[in-house]
């Protein structure tokens, strides 16, 4: 048998498989070889969809099937999606609680906390309770270039007002004194509750406990460690501490 024969005969002995491909761009495709040899995706509707894994329950209420058509598509860019949602709701001023849109779509969670007003800072979420609740709204994507500091100083009124609203209660809260009431809450929140929300909530520190931006990040990742504003807002969270700075040193 000739070198050529042995090696049709052991190509035909082959077995046909699918093999998934990750683009540039994180992107995931499953492709086959076709008969004449080249290699073709196959159907989006053949590949495995996330509605063969189970729902995930929060309370009585599952993840609604357009969120997981939503999980589906960014597991097939390259994302590792979790759905358990993220009801913390913590603590990081007088009045002041910062969160994630979970706990921003929960009205009962809301209402245990005496929530009264709300900072919505998310993408593509909207204001659920406006009926119930008084909200400020923030429209800025978590991105770098976006300028969040001109978005600051409305959110810090609007925050302030609430906690002031509340009468003259002086309650001592680590390093420093805030007229508050512990029934007039604000919470802050963003999607993920880790870059935007945070950039709010240290902001505020800074303005009114006269914290750095250092402090304020290490205090609020001590009640809620995953707090992160990305590098952009870092560089303009420093230049509103050192403008806050100024300020309080000419009145």
């Amino acid at each position: 048998m000739s070198l050529f024969d042995s090696i049709a005969r052991a190509k035909s002995n082959l077995r046909k498989v699918e093999v998934q491909r990750t683009l540039e761009d994180g992107s995931c495709i499953v492709e086959k070889r076709s008969a004449d040899g080249t290699f073709i995706a196959v159907e989006e509707e053949s590949l495995p969809t996330v509605s063969e894994e189970p729902t995930v329950s929060s309370g009585e209420s599952t993840v609604s099937k357009r969120r997981l058509k939503k999980v589906e598509r960014a597991r097939r860019l390259g994302f590792v999606v979790d759905l358990k949602p993220d009801l913390q709701c913590a603590g990081v001023a007088p009045g002041v609680f910062i969160g994630s849109q979970d706990v921003a779509a929960d009205i009962q969670l809301l209402r245990a906390n005496k929530i009264t007003h709300v900072v919505n800072a998310a993408t593509g979420i909207r204001c659920f309770f406006e009926k119930q609740f008084k909200y400020h709204l923030i429209k800025i994507l978590d991105d770098p270039s976006e300028d969040i500091k001109s978005s600051l100083m409305p959110a810090l009124d609007f925050m302030r007002h609430a906690v002031d609203s509340g009468g003259a209660v002086s309650l001592h809260f680590l390093t420093f004194d805030l007229p508050c009431k512990t029934d007039i809450p604000v919470f802050v929140h963003c999607n993920a509750g880790i870059s935007r929300s945070s950039t709010v909530c240290i902001a505020y520190l800074i303005h009114y406990a006269d914290h750095t931006v250092n402090s304020a990040i290490e205090h609020i990742k001590s009640v809620r460690p995953v707090i992160r504003p990305n590098d952009g807002f870092l560089v303009q969270l420093r230049s509103f501490e050192e403008e806050s700075r100024q300020l309080k040193e000419l009145n």
